[in-house]
């Protein structure tokens, strides 16, 4: 059916649909820029993973914040907000010097989304009548798997072609126009009353501790997995979750309804969603890999990964239809089946390092998450009454987001951990090797070379020899995740009816 849009309303979805461009080819695409960022700015392989985790982190922990904040103070209002905070975030992230500056850049980046995103359903309700929002909204959706979809492709042309730092000032003019068409298509917020939460402790010890959470993995490859500083944010993280779960289950007003996962269907299908959406980083590491240990160009790269991408943009109408005849448990199902086929064969297979090798792979994985995902929400949405759908809604964004951020954390710590190690022992065992560091080899990978000292033989030795442990960390990480694909599949056909 077709939309019947008016002038405002066409405002209206361009400029949600610019705000989407901005946050999902930023967070898809950032990846393929990732080596040449790494070698213009000497960053270390975990300083690197930092560049992506700092804005999923933000977004992920400040989620709840920007709901609430846009129930107590305007969607209009808190969704400009966001968009500013995003567009100047962009702004620093494109003119930092070093990396310290880049990952604060990230950080605003993710406060920014965290802001506007909640918004987004809410003021797409306001401006289009109740038989027209679903069509709406589903176009706007619709374009954002699009950008999802073609976000490393459009990170790694700018990457190539212009410079890294283009891939974050292309947000200021797409926000810029977002911002005023905001302002023309969408009427001032009418409060009737300013409402705050009271729900701030919870919110407060669920930010401390997921932070924590994260923070421990990342960096417990780098300073030591019994260093007492880590040992103690893994203390943090228990101890902040615990009572947040607490505070949440006495609470009259709370963020994250903790009842609602008493319904199984509830429970496994944030599950499912949880383990499907951790899945979904492995395609950062993909991006990282098919540069280091492959060679590829960032354009090249963004090609190769549309293979696992391309379906993003029509298989959810595919999935939602399934849906509707014979309920989520099908798409559920054949989606979390297809990601841990997929994953397994790109494990059996990276190890020859070919890329037709691992086509099959990428295609089942790129077929298999847009059923798994969007099929899961759905089951979460139709688990609940009514009633209960804005806290459902929260905590699945939250969740999907969270295992995004735990996602790349693993990744990081898994291979940095082999990278690490492997390194080191290569390096210790010869003498011609023993003034070399393994962030020097890592440096090679991506095109910087640090290493006067040694002839063009002894280079090629390193760079090749850091490629294949690189390979065989990258292994490590994909067993892990076709585990975490298995569980889901099993919790799909345990707990999820037919109907």
């Amino acid at each position: 059916m077709i939309l019947s849009t008016n002038r405002n309303n066409a405002l209206l979805l361009t400029a949600m649909i610019a705000c989407f461009a901005m946050i999902f080819i930023d967070e898809s695409g950032i990846a393929v820029a990732l080596p040449l960022i790494q070698q213009q700015l000497a960053l270390t392989n975990n300083t690197a993973h930092w560049v992506i985790n700092a804005y999923l982190l933000s977004l992920s922990v400040l989620l709840l914040l920007g709901g609430k904040l846009s129930d107590s103070y305007g969607q209009r209002t808190i969704f400009i907000v966001g968009v500013c905070i995003f567009v100047i975030a962009s702004f620093i992230c494109g003119c930092a010097p070093n990396a310290w500056i880049l990952i604060s850049g990230c950080l605003l980046q993710g406060l920014g989304a965290s802001f506007a995103t909640p918004c987004i359903t809410i003021l797409i309700s306001r401006g289009f009548p109740e038989n027209q929002f679903g069509k709406a909204f589903g176009l706007v959706l619709g374009f954002s798997n699009f950008f999802y979809a073609i976000g490393p492709f459009i990170g790694g042309a700018i990457t190539e072609f212009l410079s890294w730092r283009w891939f974050f000032w292309i947000n200021i003019p797409i926000g810029l126009v977002c911002v005023i068409l905001t302002f023309l298509s969408v009427a001032k917020d009418t409060l009737t009353e300013q409402r705050h939460f009271s729900d701030f402790i919870g919110l407060f010890t669920f930010i401390i501790a997921l932070t924590a959470l994260i923070f421990a993995i990342m960096q417990g490859a780098s300073w030591g997995w019994h260093n007492s500083w880590i040992m103690s944010l893994f203390v943090i993280a228990i101890v902040g979750l615990s009572v947040s779960v607490k505070i949440e289950l006495q609470s009259k007003t709370p963020l994250l309804n903790m009842r609602l996962f008493e319904n199984k269907i509830f429970s496994a299908s944030n599950i499912v969603l949880f383990c499907a959406s951790l899945c979904l980083t492995s395609m950062v590491f993909w991006a990282l890999w098919l540069q280091a240990s492959m060679g590829f160009s960032p354009a090249t790269v963004g090609l190769a990964l549309l293979p696992a991408t391309i379906a993003f943009i029509f298989i959810p109408s595919i999935s939602g239809a399934w849906q509707d005849k014979a309920g989520a448990r099908g798409p559920m199902l054949c989606g979390a089946l297809l990601v841990f086929i997929g994953i397994l064969w790109i494990t059996c297979v990276l190890s020859f390092e070919k890329y037709d090798g691992l086509l099959p792979g990428l295609l089942m994985f790129g077929l298999g998450i847009p059923l798994v995902i969007p099929s899961s929400i759905t089951s979460i949405m139709t688990s609940v009454t009514r009633e209960h759908s804005g806290t459902a809604s929260g905590i699945f964004n939250t969740v999907r987001q969270a295992a995004l951020t735990a996602g790349v954390a693993i990744l990081s710590a898994i291979l940095s951990s082999y990278n690490t190690t492997h390194l080191s022992e290569v390096l210790a065992t010869s003498s011609n090797y023993h003034t070399v560091t393994v962030n020097q080899v890592n440096w090679l990978l991506v095109g910087k070379n640090t290493l006067s000292q040694l002839n063009p033989s002894q280079v090629n030795f390193l760079k090749q020899t850091g490629a294949t442990i690189y390979t065989h960390a990258l292994i490590q990480g994909m067993i892990v995740m076709t585990l975490i694909a298995a569980i889901a599949s099993l919790v799909v056909l345990l707990y999820i009816k037919k109907r």
